[in-house]
């Protein structure tokens, strides 16, 4: 059964643009609705790729930044995100748990590559 009979509508993976780029390379008329689609997906995908990338990026120590304004930096975002201040911070008030504040920071550190590995085994999926 062809793609085209399978009934299936929208292209969801790279291992379908494959399979229809080899099946439909010659003869069906069928080739622009799905290449466009091919095309869509593509799109979709590289868009994707390029969010967890800027995300990774912009959670990297940048270019010319001193690594007390890195950790100054993630410091803000860590406090804005979790409410209350990481590790190494004087914070008089804290009434988390500094195991859990740890874990917490931890996590928090781990993001930018969890979103890369992420990013990386849905294009290496298919």
């Amino acid at each position: 059964m062809s793609y085209h009979e399978s009934g299936m509508s929208k292209v969801s993976s790279m291992r379908e643009v494959r399979a229809i780029l080899y099946e439909y390379h010659e003869e069906d008329i069928q080739i622009p609705y799905l290449l466009a689609e091919c095309v869509e997906y593509l799109i979709a995908e590289r868009d994707r790729l390029r969010e967890a990338l800027e995300y990774a990026e912009r959670r990297s120590k940048q270019i010319g930044e001193t690594s007390n304004g890195y950790y100054e930096r993630l410091a803000d975002e860590f406090r804005d995100t979790y409410g209350h201040l990481p590790p190494g911070k004087d914070d008089p008030l804290r009434t988390i748990d500094r195991d859990i504040l740890q874990q917490e920071w931890e996590e928090f550190l781990a993001e930018p590559a969890n979103v890369r590995r992420a990013a990386l085994q849905e294009a290496g999926d298919d």
